[in-house]
């Protein structure tokens, strides 16, 4: 595609998740601050970061519309997160 340009990509790593390794086909985001939740295709996500682009990267990216992103004048912060990442890892 022209005109994209993928986040860094990262070598596999202990304590970093990738894109390539989401847990699902859907990734949800969630923002348990202002209920903010939004679901994007993993194949499109791949597409538009790179398949070895952090997962924590690319959640600022998809969160900078966030009002809380933009204005520090909020006393709670955004909080988005990915609830099936979560999810996995309590499960582990």
């Amino acid at each position: 595609m022209v005109g994209i340009t993928w986040l860094p990509q990262r070598q596999p790593d202990a304590g970093v998740a990738l894109l390539r390794d989401y847990p699902a086909e859907v990734v949800s985001i969630e923002c348990d601050t202002c209920g903010w939740v939004d679901r994007y295709r993993l194949v499109a996500l791949v597409t538009r970061f790179g398949p070895a682009a952090k997962l924590s990267d690319v959640l600022f990216v998809l969160s900078t519309d966030c009002p809380r992103q933009q204005d520090l004048r909020f006393t709670e912060p955004c909080i988005a997160s990915f609830p099936e990442q979560l999810e996995q890892l309590q499960t582990l």
